[in-house]
């Protein structure tokens, strides 16, 4: 049996391999394509990848891996640090080392600008993240143009364009949806949306559409990490407990089989370095929450901006600032709506209306 300086049991960490492929995966994502921590959360979510918690990914807790240096082997606690074990090592410090800059660097661009997704081309609104609710097929945008024909024999054109079901179109699998939804009708449909989250975000005071939102996150945090550390210190009192008992055992003293004892000691240990990782994870996260306080005022001041050029903008911006507000459209018979919003949009509205509800409620 190993002990550390203070003659203290050092316990046998053993690396998880399932759960350090999905880490070791991630770490490249970052490193070697560039990938954001919102970008790897949607990428793990779409993969049916679960978090340890058996949840989907946020990006709050893909930052905490990736700020986390137990993936490097080595051991936290607040301030202080362990020297590095390399048999525990999932990440080389090449890469972990690699993976902070880029996320520095990030941070530091989003500080002075804000990266929107990049328009797609199209003669309407919402090309590219609007689907069909009832096959999940994407929809596509189509065109026809039509004749008429006027009682003076003048004959007039128009443009008809549509959004279409493209797996009902092309008969690729079986939907029972409409085919088709006029283009300007739903455009017009989600541009009230807009008006409405603009409305909203700009008549209530940064404060509290930001402060309801970081400080929501962090009571979530600081909770959890209280729960924790409660279970932490009854387990480390359990595990010095039975390591009594296995004393007493060994001298002849204790009624309880040896076997037993074992047993539950691998328990007990097992729950101290379990709680001390959800510690140690919590407190990372815990950490970077005031950097996302200044990613979320410069969200903020962007979606400002977009809310005053809106109206007056050309087809291309409104649609840049649509697909950034909004993540997904899904379309249902009767131009029947189920709206995704991108999560720091999410995050303001939920932040807004928390804050409201306690005024309420007080």
């Amino acid at each position: 049996m190993q002990a550390n300086k203070r003659k203290h049991e050092v316990n046998k960490l053993v690396i998880d391999e399932e759960e350090a492929e999905v880490v070791r995966m991630m770490f490249n994502l970052c490193v070697a394509s560039g990938f954001g921590r919102w970008r790897l959360a949607m990428f793990l979510n779409d993969k049916g990848i679960k978090n340890r918690s058996g949840q989907n990914w946020s990006d709050a807790t893909v930052g905490a891996i990736l700020h986390n240096v137990m993936y490097k082997g080595i051991f936290r606690s607040g301030d202080t640090y362990s020297e590095p074990f390399e048999e525990l090592q999932i990440i080389d410090s090449v890469t972990f080392d690699r993976a902070q800059s880029l996320m520095l660097e990030r941070t530091e661009i989003k500080k002075n600008t804000r990266t929107a997704p990049l328009n797609t081309t199209g003669q309407s609104l919402l090309s590219g993240n609007i689907f069909c609710g009832h096959c999940g097929g994407r929809l596509v945008l189509t065109s026809s143009t039509k004749t008429n024909t006027l009682k003076d024999g003048k004959k007039t054109h128009y443009t008809r364009v549509r959004y279409i079901c493209y797996n009902r179109s092309r008969r690729r699998i079986e939907c029972d949806g409409q085919l088709g939804y006029t283009a300007h009708v739903l455009d017009s449909m989600i541009t009230e949306l807009l008006h409405s989250i603009f409305d909203r975000l700009t008549a209530a005071d940064e404060s509290i559409i930001i402060g309801g939102a970081a400080e929501k996150h962090r009571a979530e945090l600081t909770a959890a990490i209280k729960r924790i550390k409660a279970e932490n210190a009854k387990a480390n009192t359990e595990y010095e407990s039975l390591k009594a008992e296995v004393i007493k055992a060994v001298q002849g003293k204790s009624k309880m089989p040896m076997e037993v004892l074992s047993e539950l000691v691998d328990e007990s240990r097992n729950k101290v370095i379990e709680t001390s990782e959800q510690m140690t994870s919590l407190m990372a996260e815990l950490d970077e929450d005031n950097e996302k306080v200044e990613v979320f005022k410069s969200e903020l001041v962007q979606i400002h901006t977009w809310s005053q050029i809106f109206d007056e903008s050309d087809l291309d911006t409104k649609k840049m600032i649509a697909n950034y507000m909004i993540k997904r459209i899904t379309v249902f018979e009767g131009y029947k709506l189920d709206i995704e919003l991108n999560m720091h949009v999410q995050q303001f509205l939920n932040g807004l209306e928390n804050t409201e509800n306690e005024r309420a409620a007080s």
